[in-house]
């Protein structure tokens, strides 16, 4: 069983990737600047979760091997890239360990914490554990109305019973699943009113508390950003049909086509040890300088990942 992703859904996956990047680098700004609100706009991680999920529940993958080699070639060879790069910056500074390498080049962040600077690099341990069962689901696809429900029930045990700062990786895995089955067994407008549900139930739960919602590490706000995210996905597919948008703008496409570049190289250019935030007594210039050089360092990351994939390309053919 497999559907098609429609055009109309195709636009709006690419609006939503790119307003939740948007989001998470917001996100940093205001952490950075120490305003609580940024937990807020950190939904947008969870948001690229239910994308990631939904987009490949409308695939069916026969090669496994080589869709794990396309895997590997889009996710951990720009991840390494930026990683390699600025290891020197830490060691300079005596910042980073032997462990601290391994870790991270073992893409293990997200379990066993990170170095100051690039915890963002959590969400991709996050994003290799939900590749890792893809297999899994496409192999219950026949099951998804029923395991849909197990995704939710596994993701309320999670929030609620297993808190930490590893926890986070774990609840990615029924939320990229929840998107995978949705992909299958549509029907969204029942979801959008049940997650909106969720959502008013967990903010009465708390007794209104935004205090609660706001908490980085607290199991009611990862609940909350949770059913928020879900919320949005699905009505920001239905808003994308109702405005009958046809096409996707050039600016779209561009920051698209790089979300997850610019996802990896923002975070060090805007918090602590090495952010730009506090180059002058201006905070507007800052940031404004913070973002002329984002685009710049994706340009770079991106060229160095085309080497890189080059390479590979070649070395295969030779093997061949």
């Amino acid at each position: 069983m497999t559907t098609v992703l429609g055009e109309k859904e195709s636009i709006a996956i690419r609006y939503m990737r790119v307003l939740a990047m948007c989001s998470i680098v917001s996100c940093h700004f205001m952490q950075a600047l120490d305003n609580h609100w940024a937990w807020v706009f950190n939904i947008g991680v969870q948001v690229f979760l239910l994308i990631s999920g939904f987009l490949y529940g409308h695939k069916h993958v026969d090669n496994w091997l080589q869709w794990y080699r396309k895997r590997f070639v889009r996710i951990y060879i720009p991840f390494i890239l930026f990683f390699v790069a600025i290891v020197p910056l830490y060691t300079v500074t005596e910042r980073i360990t032997i462990k601290n390498i391994v870790v991270y080049i073992a893409d293990m962040q997200g379990i066993w914490g990170g170095v100051k600077g690039l915890g963002h690099l959590w969400f991709l341990t996050a994003i290799a554990f939900c590749y890792a069962i893809t297999p899994f689901l496409q192999w219950t696809r026949k099951y998804s109305r029923l395991l849909i429900w197990l995704a939710i029930a596994v993701m309320a045990v999670i929030l609620l019973r297993f808190p930490g700062y590893c926890y986070r990786c774990f609840v990615a895995l029924p939320l990229y699943a929840f998107g995978y089955y949705l992909a299958l067994i549509g029907r969204y407008g029942r979801w959008t009113l049940g997650a909106m549900a969720v959502g008013v139930l967990i903010w009465l739960m708390t007794m209104f508390s935004w205090e609660k919602m706001m908490l980085m590490s607290g199991n009611w706000s990862m609940a909350f950003h949770n059913a928020g995210a879900i919320f949005i996905f699905l009505w920001g597919l239905k808003l994308i049909t109702v405005l009958k948008a046809q096409k996707v703008v050039w600016p779209v496409k561009k920051l698209d086509k790089y979300s997850f570049q610019i996802y990896i190289v923002h975070h060090i250019l805007i918090m602590k040890p090495f952010g730009m935030l506090w180059l002058t007594d201006s905070v507007t210039m800052n940031i404004v300088v913070i973002l002329s050089y984002i685009p710049f360092y994706t340009w770079v990351l991106c060229k160095c990942e085309e080497k890189v994939e080059t390479m590979l390309e070649k070395i295969k053919t030779k093997s061949i």
